[in-house]
């Protein structure tokens, strides 16, 4: 968060700067000039000081420049898209911190190249007007920026859970039951804890927990128990890590901050190691990940041993994947199908190393009909969960993907799929004994029905006008090279 006091001291060392720069001078010769130290002056110009009276009078005398023009919050020539930036919400939309940036830094970097800088963020911000990103979708994609960054695994997380696992003599085996968590939330942090029938409140349908300071919450009567389970879970995480800011609903209606998000997805994180033990899954999954063969019904055994929801399992086979057996090097990809538009809407997404394909990106396309998280929905008939594998391998290019798919019925109906994928390279196959299994379905597939070139595709749902669009331009390039004049 960016305040007015930070405002003034960036303002206030840019000036120094751009006044220094102006007379061809270093950090000592000005410094030596006016009786500073050099880390002294330096902290001024990046704006993590301001000096007293005393020490402005001296800079201004040195610079001969007035005193009142030296530390009004104008900027000049072509430091102006700076001062832009530092009145828009650009800086506190942004949360650098979490990336080891400080706004002063960033503000520096601008400095360099103000206008360029300025233009830059212009841009994206016209790019995000145009395919109407939201708030809350730049919000999630800097998370998972810094999930990516931190390979998806948080130690610092994990170790509060095994303290809060102690603290309350929670076995490594024990299954956590809701009654036990509302025990807990009522004992050590006074909540309040009431439902409400969705049925009578149309409009909440879709909504299953409702928070109102300091600590009462009603929960949807309509959610399973594991949803319930998770969601008392999330509220003991926010206590435990004593996270502030918060969405007042699950899931999120409205973003008020980055904040939020962040805290939001700490308290899940939480939650997850929580109600599935690390020790327990790595260990099951050390025995599955050895099978020379593909079994999706032991994957499925090892996801009905905790009282969770289908998508919390996912999410946390994929911490451990990557924090224990060092496959990070993979994509995480939520699906849902809306029955009415038969269309299909990537909800949860996440990428490690690289942005992998396939990914929900495609906003108003149609996603490749060959991917095993949709395929798998049209399986899925009365079961109330099925799981599958595949080889992808794109018709664009060399790229191949492993990818395990769990598709399950949500309560309002809907189909909903989770697919972890993985580059098919020599890292994945010492870890994976079975993606050698020849009965493991080959498929080729590609992003999106229009940017897709395959001939006859049976399971096509829109026209190639991308790829065509692509394939008209080459062909007007590769006439251009042969004119000859």
């Amino acid at each position: 968060m960016v305040s007015n006091s930070d405002k003034v001291r960036i303002i206030f060392g840019l000036k120094i700067r751009q006044l220094r720069l102006e007379k061809a001078l270093s950090l000592a010769e000005v410094a030596v000039k006016v009786g500073f130290s050099v880390s002294y002056l330096n902290e001024i110009e990046k704006g993590k000081k301001y000096p007293k009276s005393d020490k402005i009078m001296a800079l201004a005398s040195f610079f001969q420049i007035d005193y009142d023009e030296l530390v009004s919050l104008k900027l000049v020539n072509d430091l102006e898209p700076i001062a832009d930036i530092l009145n828009s919400t650009v800086l506190n939309d942004l949360p650098l911190e979490m990336f080891g940036i400080e706004a002063s830094d960033f503000v520096d970097l601008m400095s360099k190249s103000p206008t360029k800088i300025s233009a830059f963020i212009n841009t994206l911000k016209e790019i995000s007007r145009s395919y109407d990103i939201q708030n809350e979708e730049f919000f999630e994609a800097v998370l998972r920026s810094y999930q990516e960054m931190n390979e998806n695994y948080f130690e610092d997380i994990e170790g509060v859970v095994e303290n809060f696992r102690v603290a309350h003599s929670i076995g490594k085996t024990q299954i956590i039951e809701k009654d036990f968590l509302k025990k807990i939330l009522f004992e050590n942090y006074n909540y309040s804890i009431s439902g409400f029938e969705s049925n009578q409140y149309p409009k909440l349908t879709d909504i299953d927990l409702i928070w109102k300071e300091p600590s009462k919450i009603a929960i949807n009567n309509q959610l399973p128990e594991e949803e319930i389970t998770f969601l008392l879970a999330k509220e003991i995480g926010y206590q435990v890590l004593g996270l502030k800011g918060r969405p007042n609903s699950n899931p999120i209606v409205k973003v008020v901050s980055f904040e939020a998000i962040f805290n939001n997805f700490k308290a899940a994180y939480f939650a997850r190691a929580l109600l599935i033990n690390k020790d327990i899954l790595v260990g099951r999954l050390t025995y599955f990940l050895a099978s020379p063969k593909w079994d999706s019904d032991a994957f499925l055994a090892i996801m009905s041993l905790f009282n969770t929801p289908p998508y919390v399992f996912i999410d946390r086979v994929t911490n451990l994947l990557s924090g224990h057996f060092g496959l990070n090097n993979l994509f995480l990809l939520g699906m849902k199908h809306d029955s009415i538009s038969n269309k299909f809407h990537a909800v949860n997404e996440m990428h490690l190393r690289q942005l992998h394909s396939p990914h929900g990106y495609a906003r108003k396309e149609h996603y490749c009909r060959r991917w095993l998280g949709l395929s798998i929905m049209t399986d899925l008939d009365a079961k109330p969960f099925i799981c599958d594998s595949q080889i992808s391998e794109f018709s664009d290019s060399n790229r191949k993907y492993f990818v395990i798919s769990v598709a399950y019925y949500l309560r309002s109906g809907e189909k909903r799929s989770d697919t972890i994928g993985f580059v098919l390279d020599s890292k994945l196959k010492s870890v994976l004994n079975f993606v050698g299994d020849g009965s493991i379905k080959k498929r080729v597939v590609n992003q999106t029905c229009e940017r897709c070139g395959m001939k006859d595709c049976k399971e096509r749902a829109a026209e190639p006008i991308v790829y065509n669009l692509k394939m008209e331009k080459l062909s007007v390039l590769e006439a251009v090279s042969k004119l000859k004049f």
